[in-house]
């Protein structure tokens, strides 16, 4: 390893493998080491009870963002948000907030554990097999939705590398007869066996029966750790991953008989994870923004449900993708109109104070153990508490900004002067959150 453990490679593995960074739990992770604060990332504790999806989908996203907030297996609630994206199922068609919320519990559950397990509780999942039409996949007239989706998004992709294809049309019509009579009745999966086709099938060159065969032989299949370990690097780390850091963590997807606890270790755990390109080279999307930035503040919200319309605002609504590749991710969620819900939701968290305002923020906290700081180590402070990698220019112009009143003379950095830290403070912490690098830590 040629990693330098110290504060900010500390501090971007946690913001990256779950939500924020508050400052105790970088200090934590300093010193426990690097492998050790990535094991106990994966071995999160016990997650609580579980939403029975009764109410609307803002119900639920407000549970799952409380969960997300309260920062007790941040892996496990990023983890499930990856899956959400990657399995993408939306309520706009499925129209049940509790199919929705058994899903998110079956991400929560076996998000980190064989993909093997995962695809067959998923292809079982009755919110997906009503999203992908499957219900209405019956031995007379296969339905192929489900089948060519299971391949083409979910498991092995359209071709591999070199542009070989991964699969071909016989594969989708023998994996659709094996899904046959994979339906649902009373919200929870149902085996109809009048409705199955128990034909044999050729698929992908093996003699089958059933669509727990069709799984198994593509949750074992290399292309798929390809796959899954490309996504999973754009997810955690950057676009456009090398070749050999794909290749390498498909290597540990077979080495380790599907598992993902595996590669996420070897993910967090390789140079790269860390690299200039890491930080630079990756849009962070309004969930992770929001609930990571509430949390590295340490800020109190004072109605959480309404943080659901706000994420919506952004451009990711929770339980409802825009479709079934999920939502587009990198540069879309930089829109116009995007951008200026996320900048008007950085600047409240920052300045709202008193007793209506949304966010409770106390901007002292983020210099505790620093005494009489001069304005350079005010502003590195918050920089690198929020994971921000600003220009010099930039760094130049918000120690001007700390160290200027209005009428531009000059003011001396005083944390003891509620009047500075509520106006000049609150600000400087405004103005980097709404930095075009603040969406990139």
């Amino acid at each position: 390893m040629s990693v330098v453990w110290n504060y900010a490679n500390a501090s971007h593995l946690l913001r990256r493998a779950g939500f924020g960074a508050p400052r105790k739990a970088v200090e934590k992770a300093l010193r426990d080491g690097q492998e050790r604060a990535v094991d106990r990332l994966l071995a999160p504790k016990p997650s609580g009870a579980f939403y029975d999806g009764r109410g609307d989908t803002a119900v639920a996203a407000t549970w799952w963002l409380d969960r997300m907030l309260s920062g007790k297996a941040g892996l496990q609630e990023k983890l499930a948000l990856f899956w959400h994206d990657h399995f993408a199922t939306s309520v706009a068609k499925v129209e049940d907030p509790r199919l929705l919320a058994r899903q998110n519990r079956l991400f929560r559950l076996h998000g980190a554990g064989p993909f093997s397990t995962l695809l067959l509780q998923v292809s079982r999942d009755p919110a997906m097999i009503w999203w992908l039409d499957n219900l209405y996949n019956v031995k007379d007239a296969p339905n192929e939705n489900f089948a060519r989706e299971v391949m083409e998004l979910f498991s092995v992709g359209i071709a591999d590398p070199d542009g070989n294809p991964n699969y071909t049309q016989q594969d989708v019509r023998e994996a659709a007869r094996a899904f046959t009579g994979w339906s649902i009745a009373d919200r929870a999966f149902y085996f109809d066996a009048d409705q199955h086709d128990f034909g044999a099938k050729t698929f992908m060159g093996e003699t089958i029966e059933g669509g727990e065969e069709v799984v198994d032989i593509l949750a074992a299949k290399r292309q798929t750790g390809i796959h899954l370990a490309g996504k999973l690097w754009r997810f955690f780390a950057y676009e456009r991953p090398e070749r050999e850091v794909v290749e390498a963590l498909a290597d540990v997807y077979v080495a380790s008989g599907t598992g993902i606890a595996a590669v996420l270790r070897a993910m967090f755990l390789r140079d790269e994870f860390y690299s200039v390109r890491a930080r630079t080279d990756r849009v962070s999307g309004p969930v992770d923004f929001t609930v990571g930035t509430i949390r590295t503040l340490g800020s109190g919200v004072r109605r959480r449900d309404w943080l659901p319309w706000n994420l919506a605002q952004m451009g990711q609504e929770l339980f409802n993708p825009p479709n079934v590749a999920g939502w587009p991710g990198g540069l879309a969620w930089m829109t116009s109109v995007s951008r200026l819900n996320r900048m008007d939701f950085s600047w409240n968290l920052a300045v709202q104070r008193g007793r209506d305002a949304q966010f409770r923020f106390e901007p002292k906290k983020l210099f505790a153990g620093l005494k009489n700081p001069t304005a350079e180590e005010i502003v590195d402070r918050v920089l690198e508490t929020l994971g921000v990698a600003a220009s010099a220019e930039t760094r130049s112009d918000l120690v001007a900004y700390i160290t200027t009143r209005p009428d531009d003379t000059p003011v001396a950095p005083d944390l003891a002067d509620r009047e500075y830290v509520d106006i000049k403070i609150r600000g400087l912490v405004g103005l980097v959150l709404t930095l075009p690098e603040a969406a990139l830590a």
